[in-house]
């Protein structure tokens, strides 16, 4: 079944009292009447927050068809969608604010799983290019942003003393900046 549209849901929503706020749901969490038109107390942000915390990135852009094995939690961050004659599917991303929290989210635990073999790589030269071709674009990306940065030189491990430590400040690019093509 497609998912519906503003107007289609606009056209039943006064069977729902409860679902006052229906519009701004129909924004966060897409076109799937029972998400949109439900009574909840939850906010649908973070209805898409906890979904995105119950599943995996790769849930998050598999293709999802009747014979998926996917959990239900990815139902609110991912749609099938459709058109008539509704033989043929796609799927899309429930709403921008849904894509944001995957890719918030997601890059968190990309980032996090980096930093354990950045540590787990400490002192094997072979594993130490492997990384530095890893950690660059990373440490691009940060700067781009911006933000606040401790820095400390880089001495030798023949120095048996503690580097200096400083704090950089860099503001956000206004440039775009194009990955390779």
């Amino acid at each position: 079944m497609p998912t519906w549209t503003e107007a289609e849901l606009e056209a039943i929503a006064y069977l729902f009292p409860g679902a006052n706020q229906w519009r701004d749901r129909f924004v966060i969490l897409g076109g799937i009447p029972r998400y949109v038109l439900e009574v909840t107390t939850q906010d649908p942000t973070e209805i898409l927050e906890a979904a995105c915390s119950d599943c995996t990135l790769v849930d998050c852009i598999k293709k999802i068809d009747i014979n998926s094995t996917i959990p239900n939690a990815v139902h609110s961050l991912v749609h099938v969608t459709s058109t008539h004659p509704y033989t043929e599917s796609s799927v899309c991303y429930a709403s921008q604010k849904a894509l944001d929290i995957i890719v918030r989210k997601k890059g968190e635990e990309a980032r996090g799983r980096m930093r354990e073999l950045l540590g787990s790589c400490q002192g094997n030269p072979l594993t130490a290019a492997l990384c530095g071709y890893i950690f660059e674009p990373y440490a691009i990306e940060l700067l781009e942003k911006g933000g606040t940065f401790k820095c400390r030189e880089l001495v030798s491990g023949r120095k048996r003393q503690k580097p200096d430590e400083t704090t950089l400040v860099i503001p956000s690019s206004t440039k775009t900046v194009v990955a390779k093509v």
